[in-house]
């Protein structure tokens, strides 16, 4: 159970980072930047998604994992409602 469990996420997880690829070129001409800067911003989301799970696996163990979720909630729709009030 816990193989197909790991692919699974694996797969999901790999995704955004795909689509980013594909849409590479185009991304750079909106925001007018080269293909090369904005590979460089796709590599530093990289580094820093790759820091943060090591991070979250430390919370995840230190604390309860219900108390996790729902402070994730919370914080979520604290941060949607501070954006729809913008």
């Amino acid at each position: 159970m816990v193989l197909p469990t790991l692919s699974l996420t694996r797969f999901i997880s790999g995704a955004p980072n795909l689509v980013f690829g594909l849409l590479l070129i185009e991304i750079g001409q909106s925001f007018g930047t080269s293909v090369g800067v904005t590979g460089q911003v796709g590599t530093v989301y990289s580094i820093i998604g790759g820091f943060t799970a090591i991070l979250m696996g430390v919370i995840s163990v230190r604390f309860n994992n219900r108390s996790l979720v729902l402070t994730g909630f919370a914080r979520a729709r604290v941060s949607l409602e501070l954006l729809s009030e913008a």
